[in-house]
């Protein structure tokens, strides 16, 4: 079966149809105009928030999208955030800090164990050093960082500070929290840690239930047929520093390496025991949901992430009430390094404050902290990926926020118990970062949500800002992994990073020697453009590129997994080809060529790449198949694809098999998928059923676009259909309700046996099922009763009339014999044949049905990208 044209694919239909009809049984199917795309469904909620004992103020969770509708401004994972330029990649002597603005009232806790970061230069002496008067200072060390000196330390003494600052060879030094510790003190004996391990990859397994079909963000971006190329190289490690992941879920077991795993939220010291870096509960699912979406398996089964084949690391870097304080990001970003990891997700932003500004003691320690531990990242070969927040604030013009610092701790009822409480209009205007995000070399991701014609635009709660934005990616009602082997849908830029650290392990995989700037480059200069810079920077990223572009493949095509099914609208993306070249595609099933003079053709992008929509037929041959893309010199490639079997039909469930009806109306009732457009039929069977010249296709094609007017304007209910008897089918259409069931109604029907017909179902995004299977039934009509004869003819008063003799009757309607299931010319039984020519004529007729569906997904598929302008948002 070819992709045909528009006019081959009628007239193709319509040959298939009359022939089935004509040739061999009763029954005639019929195709139609798929039912109007049904609107995107609004977003599902937001995911949970992570924050569970102590809650923070409303707007401030350190890491989770609230629970609010993808379509309204989210309140969550990222406050009000920035990006501004940061310091050199590797400031390793940031110079000594003067106060120059005010902190809050209540910024830090007196006398209560706090946690510091302490800056000196980036050598074993300095270091060592700082440590030594950490003790003397009356803290303990936590962990320190030669590389790029930073010491982590802890102490419940008022006048540590103090004196730590007044040491020598220290730089700088401040608080890492602005409430006090919450996980507890370090043991008396605990020496401090140093961060340097290498140790070798794990493995194991599990599989669970399918939903790929749901995934729309992972269509938006090529993933599935990049997948088909290129899952990705298990030599390729991610480092998911989140909430932890879940590795007894499904579709993430096989996929998580235990060695290369740490928890880092108790204190910012690093533990590889399997409690400290998987969730405890479902508060903690973002990790789960994170890392489905870059790494989950392609079983089959589940979803499907973008980059199924290249393994994960979990880093938790959030600690049980969602907060990432700085200590905590550092061990992640060194961990990274140590373990040589290719890149990583960070879906959040460092607590407490939204933007970190320079300048502030208590503030500025810590940020040239973690821009080292990042630029240091980076230097051991380490791309980082970062979400931008969620507050539908303008990076590139920060001016106040009000939701620093966030670690205050709250009551049920949102009254503020202890600890400090957020600076109202605080100056973020100058000299403010956020972190991770902000920080030099850092990818940072807005979020898009799918429209309603398939097209792709700023998620509502998507931050933004001229030259801070770098790519975009789907982060609205986006299906993943969550606790407890389960899935949920989630939105929030958090989603939308995932998606992007994938493409960029699909990149490590390709390019397996290019460094976390030539990375970097690579995203941008893919990007599908968007039309606006300032919401989508350089535009959407793309998988397929990501695995076909600047690799000398040649012209080389995809489909999702190799895998089409008969009836149902695939899409092919190619690259390698010559810009404006004309190709064709035709399909080669059972080893013969599918030959038709009217074949797709389309013509390569400006830039080689090819995009189509195609559909076969539901009576496609199920099995191996391929399809040859051809040019006007030739083959140009060809994709090896598994056809598998159609939707299966309507099924009517009324009338019975072998039902008898009287009356002359008789009512068609059955069910189908929710909302699918349903052509159904009857039509006599017996060899008056066979009737030439009449057009099925343009018969299902009306009922379908009637059924369509009917629902625009608000009518429930539809006029019977009559009984054509010169057809050799009547038919009708109808939409099935929420429950999937349908209904339609002929009248004028005449005695006789019948066979009534699930045609087909036409799905919102232009799917075409099979016919279900036929039900034989009778309709029998009361005879009029024959009026005596007179006793004697009555006078002839008009001699030129003709006379009708005596006694005669007019001949009643008689229902053929044989029953319901015999065919009235042969007697034999009706069933199979009926049920082989219904394949035979649906078989062309469904390609009528795909023709008109096809017109309907190109108009959107055009849509799909709109490149002039800023689209409505969600």
């Amino acid at each position: 079966m070819q992709i045909t044209s528009g006019r081959g694919r009628v007239r193709l239909g319509t040959a298939l149809a009359l022939a089935g009809a004509l040739v061999l049984s009763p029954l005639a199917a019929v195709a139609a105009e798929p039912a109007p795309e049904t609107p995107a469904p609004s977003a599902a909620p937001t995911e949970t928030s992570a924050v569970a004992e102590t809650p923070a103020p409303a707007e401030t969770p350190a890491l989770a999208e609230t629970a609010v509708p993808a379509e309204t401004p989210a309140l969550a994972e990222t406050p009000a955030l920035a990006e501004t330029p940061a310091p050199a990649d590797t400031p390793d002597a940031p110079a000594p800090v003067e106060p120059t603005a005010a902190v809050a009232p209540e910024a830090l806790a007196a006398v209560e164990l706090m946690n510091y970061v302490v800056n000196v230069d980036a050598t074993e002496t300095a270091v060592a050093e700082a440590r030594a008067a950490v003790v003397a200072s009356g803290g303990v060390v936590l962990m320190s960082y030669p590389e790029i000196g930073v010491v982590t330390a802890q102490s419940s003494d008022t006048g540590f500070l103090d004196a730590i600052r007044a040491s020598s060879g220290v730089r700088s030094a401040g608080p890492t929290r602005q409430a006090a510790v919450t996980e507890g003190a370090v043991a008396a004996d605990w020496a401090g840690g140093t961060l340097a391990i290498d140790r070798p990859r794990a493995e194991a397994g599990i599989t669970a239930a399918p939903l790929v079909s749901q995934q729309w963000d992972m269509d938006a971006i090529g993933a599935p047929q990049a997948r088909s190329l290129e899952p990705g190289d298990a030599d390729v490690l991610v480092g998911v520093l989140d909430s932890g992941i879940a590795v007894d879920h499904p579709d993430l077991a096989t996929q998580v390496d235990p060695a290369a795993s740490v928890g880092c939220s108790v204190n910012g010291i690093p533990d590889q025991s399997r409690s400290a870096w998987i969730p405890v509960d479902d508060s903690e699912s973002h990790g789960t949901h994170v890392a489905g979406t870059i790494a989950a398996n392609a079983d089959g089964s589940g979803i499907t992430g973008v980059a199924p084949g290249v393994t994960l690391a979990s880093v938790k870097v959030v600690n049980h009430d969602g907060f990432i304080y700085p200590e905590y990001a550092l061990c992640g970003f060194m961990w990274a390094a140590a373990q040589g990891m290719d890149v990583t997700n960070n879906s959040y932003y460092v607590d407490p404050w939204a933007f970190w500004c320079e300048g502030q003691p208590e503030q500025q320690p810590a940020l040239d902290a973690v821009e080292k531990a990042v630029a240091w990242s980076q230097q051991q070969g380490v791309l980082n990926i970062a979400a931008a927040g969620n507050e539908d604030y303008d990076l590139a013009n920060k001016t106040t926020e009000s939701t620093s610092p966030d670690d205050g701790v709250y009551d049920s009822e949102g009254n503020h118990v202890s600890g400090p409480r957020p600076i109202e209009d605080r100056d973020v205007s100058e000299g403010c970062v956020d972190l991770p995000a902000g920080v030099d070399g850092v990818v940072t991701v807005a979020s898009v949500a799918q429209q309603p014609d398939g097209s792709v635009a700023k998620s509502s709660f998507s931050n933004y800002g001229e030259g801070e934005i770098d790519v975009a990616a789907p982060g609205s009602a986006i299906l993943s992994t969550v606790f407890g082997g389960r899935y949920d849908v989630y939105s929030g830029t958090s989603m939308a990073s995932p998606h992007v650290a994938g493409v960029a392990a699909l990149l490590a995989t390709t390019h397996p020697d290019a460094s976390p700037a030539e990375l970097q480059t690579l995203l941008t200069s893919q990007a599908a453009d968007l039309g606006d810079s300032e919401l989508y920077g350089a535009g959407l990223v793309d998988a397929f590129a990501a695995v076909t572009e600047g690799l000398d493949l040649g012209p080389t095509a995809a489909v999702a997994d190799a895998t089409i099914q008969a009836g149902v609208p695939f899409r092919l993306l190619g690259a390698g080809f010559a810009p404006g070249e004309a190709v064709v595609l035709t399909l080669e099933a059972g080893g013969v060529d599918q030959d038709d003079p009217n074949l797709v053709s389309t013509v390569a992008s400006s830039d080689g790449r090819l995009d189509v929509v195609g559909q076969f037929g539901p009576a496609a041959p199920v099995g191996p198949a391929t399809i040859e893309i051809t040019g006007a010199g030739g083959p140009r490639a060809r994709v090896a694809v598994d056809v598998t079997a159609p939707l299966a039909g309507p099924g009517v469930s009324s009338p019975a098999d072998g039902d008898t009806l009287d009356g002359d109306t008789v009512t068609v009732t059955g069910t189908a998928r929710p909302g699918a457009g349903v052509v159904a039929g009857i039509a006599l069977s017996g060899d008056d059923m066979v009737r030439a010249g009449v057009d099925e296709a343009g018969l299902a094609g009306d009922a379908l676009a009637a059924a369509e007017r009917r629902v625009a304007a608000g009518l429930e209910a539809a006029e019977p259909v009559p009984f054509d008897p010169d057809a050799p089918i009547t038919v009708a259409a109808a939409f099935a309700d929420a429950r999937g069931a349908w209904s339609v109604e002929f009248a004028d029907v005449p005695g006789g046996d019948f066979i009534a017909v699930g045609l087909a179902q036409v799905l919102s995004d232009g799917s075409v099922s099979a016919p279900g299977d036929p039900v034989a039934f009778s309709v029998e009509r009361a005879v009029a009763e024959v009026p005596p004869a007179p006793e004697s003819p009555p006078a002839v008063t008009d001699p030129v009339a003709p006379v009708e003799p005596a006694g005669a009757a007019p001949t009643p309607d008689i229902a053929p014999a044989g029953g319901p299931t015999a065919l009235a010319y042969t007697g034999s039984e009706s069933a199979p044949a009926l049920g082989l020519a219904g394949m035979l004529v649906v078989a062309g007729l469904a390609l009528v049905i795909a023709t008109a569906a096809g017109r309907r997904r190109r108009r959107a598929e055009e849509a799909r990208v709109d490149t002039t302008g800023v689209l409505p948002s969600d």
